[in-house]
C-alpha cells in the first residue's frame, strides 16, 4: 500500500489514505478516569475455582512420574483443569476476551489473585489456566518458554541479542509478537515499572490529520531486527509495515530499538531521512500523555492486551535488595482460536511463522520446540546478590 519511501510524494493530501479510524479501539487519556470500564476484580467464586485448579496442577506437576522439570508446571494438567471449570467462569473470561480485547478497547485488568497467600507456583498455575482458556500458549523464546518471566537480569538493551524485558530500562512503546499478551504482577519494584498503553488508531488519526506524507511511510515495510532468534535459512532481520490494513482493519507492529538495530547488518536497508522523521513522529505521539492510559499494577493484577490495536510501555524501575522488593511479572503469549480473530497483513507471517489461528505468534519457527512452563525465573533471585543459582 502506498509508495516506496524513496519516492514519497511531497503532497500532504490524505484522500488516498485509509479513512479516519473509529470504534472502541480508538481512545485517549480520558479512559484514565473510566477504570471501572476496563478493570474488574475476580469474584470469590472464581477465586475458589482457580485455587482448586491451581492445587491440582501443582500436585500433578510435583508427582514423581510427571516427567517434567521440578520447577515447571504440567501443561496437560492445565488443560485438564480447564475442562473442569464451571461454564459460568469460562463464559465470563471468554466474553472478556471477545468483547473487551478483540472487539473492544483492546485491554482489560483482572484484579485480586492472592499471590502472597497462594505462593508463586499456585499463582502461576492460575494464570496459566486463565491464559490457556483464552487461547493457545505460544513460546516466547528459543527455549520454548510459554510462561515468561519479566525481571531484571542485569542485562542491557545495548546488546543486540538482549530483549528489553530482561533489563530494568524503560521499554518504550512496542508490541509483542502475539495476538494477546497477559501479565501477572507477582511483586512490584521499589520505584517505577509502571504500565502505559496507547491506541494505534488514535496515532493513525493524528498522523493522517497532521502529516499524511509520513503516515504513508509507516504503511510500507520497514526492517526489524530478529535479535538473535533467526529461523533456519532466514536473514537476521525481516520487513513488515508498522501500520497495516487487512480487510479494512488496522493493525500495528512496533519496537523502535529493533528497527534501529537492523542498521548493524550490511545487507539490511538503510533508514532514509524520511523514514526516521516518520518514526520520530510516531514515537512522539506514543509519548503524548493526552493519548495514554497509565496504570500501576499491584501484586495479583492480571493485565491483558490486544497487541494488534495498541502499544504498551513500561517505565524504568529500581529494585530493592530483597526478593519482595524486586519486580517480577509472569507473561503469557496467547493465540485465540475464534472467528473474531483479527485478520493480519501477510508480512506478519515473517515474524509469526504462520497466520493460522492458534499457531500464529511466538517463536514458532523452531522445529520440534517443546513448551516449557517454569514457575521459577531463569535464575533464582537472592537477597544479597543480583542473581544466584
Amino acid at each position: 500500500f502506498g509508495v516506496h519511501p524513496n519516492h514519497v510524494m511531497e503532497s500532504r493530501d490524505a484522500a488516498d489514505l485509509p479513512p479516519i479510524q473509529e470504534g472502541e479501539h480508538v481512545w485517549d487519556s480520558a479512559l484514565n478516569d473510566l477504570s471501572s470500564q476496563w478493570s474488574a476484580s475476580v469474584t470469590a467464586e472464581e477465586l475458589a475455582v482457580l485455587h482448586t485448579a491451581a492445587n491440582a496442577i501443582v500436585q500433578a506437576s510435583e508427582a514423581p512420574d510427571s516427567g517434567i522439570d521440578a520447577a515447571a508446571l504440567s501443561l496437560s494438567a492445565v488443560d485438564e483443569a480447564i475442562s473442569k471449570l464451571p461454564s459460568a467462569v469460562s463464559a465470563r473470561l471468554l466474553r472478556l476476551r471477545d468483547e473487551q480485547l478483540l472487539r473492544g478497547r483492546g485491554f482489560a485488568v483482572l484484579k485480586g489473585i492472592p499471590v502472597a497467600e497462594w505462593g508463586d507456583a499456585h499463582a502461576a498455575a492460575a494464570f496459566l489456566v486463565i491464559s490457556r482458556l483464552l487461547g493457545c500458549l505460544r513460546p516466547q523464546n528459543a527455549a520454548g518458554h510459554v510462561l515468561g518471566h519479566v525481571i531484571d537480569l542485569g542485562m542491557s538493551s545495548s546488546d543486540p541479542n538482549v530483549r528489553v524485558y530482561q533489563t530494568c530500562e524503560r521499554q518504550t512503546f512496542h508490541t509483542d509478537s502475539c495476538d494477546i499478551v497477559g501479565l501477572l504482577m507477582l511483586r512490584r519494584a521499589v520505584s517505577g515499572g509502571h504500565s502505559f498503553l496507547v491506541s494505534a488508531g488514535a496515532i493513525f488519526n493524528r498522523m493522517r490529520d497532521e502529516r499524511p506524507d509520513l503516515l504513508r511511510i509507516l504503511l510500507e515495510p520497514i526492517a526489524f531486527d530478529r535479535r538473535g532468534e533467526v529461523p533456519p535459512g532466514a536473514a537476521p532481520w525481516f520487513s513488515i509495515p508498522i501500520l497495516s490494513f487487512e480487510q479494512d482493519l488496522l493493525s500495528v507492529f512496533y519496537q523502535r530499538q529493533y528497527v534501529d538495530s537492523t542498521q548493524r547488518f550490511p545487507d539490511a536497508p538503510r533508514l532514509s531521512s524520511a523514514q526516521i522523521e516518520a518514526l520520530d513522529m510516531f514515537d512522539r505521539l506514543t509519548n503524548d500523555p493526552a493519548l495514554q492510559v497509565k496504570m500501576v499494577l499491584e501484586p495479583g493484577d492480571i493485565q491483558l492486551v490486544h497487541n494488534h490495536t495498541l502499544l504498551h510501555d513500561r517505565s524504568a524501575f529500581v529494585d530493592g535488595n530483597t526478593l519482595e522488593t524486586r519486580r517480577h511479572l509472569l507473561r503469557s503469549w496467547i493465540a485465540p482460536v475464534t472467528p473474531l480473530l483479527r485478520p493480519l497483513h501477510p508480512a506478519f507471517a515473517l515474524r509469526y511463522g504462520t497466520l493460522e489461528p492458534g499457531k500464529r505468534g511466538g517463536v514458532g519457527h523452531i522445529a520440534d520446540l517443546v513448551p516449557v512452563s517454569r514457575w521459577l525465573p531463569p535464575a533464582r533471585i537472592d537477597a544479597s546478590t543480583k542473581l544466584a543459582n
